[in-house]
């Protein structure tokens, strides 16, 4: 499952990136007076929906990392005693 979701976090980089050239684009012909803003508001919701989806794809590929080191015994932390009162002298009133 990691493999597959590292595939897919690298073609989603690779679509922003081609996102990300629309929109340069779209600016560009803007500043040029070739096209009004709503292709620049259009390529900008693209690149947004991208970067959203890539957060999503991210959050899944440290869950499935989370999931595998439990499986593979790593949740030792959930074991420890909690600390207990502070035994040094001086940590109290006069």
């Amino acid at each position: 499952r990691e493999r597959k979701q590292r595939e897919y976090l690298a073609a989603l980089d690779r679509q922003l990136q081609a996102a990300r050239s629309n929109l340069e684009e779209a600016r560009r012909r803007y500043l040029h007076g070739l096209n009004d803003y709503l292709p620049v508001l259009t390529a900008l919701s693209a690149v947004q929906q991208v970067q959203r989806t890539m957060v999503t794809a991210k959050r899944e590929l440290l869950s499935y990392r989370i999931q595998l080191h439990r499986a593979l015994g790593g949740d030792w932390t959930g074991r420890l005693a909690p600390p207990g009162p502070p035994t040094g002298k001086g940590g109290g009133k006069p």
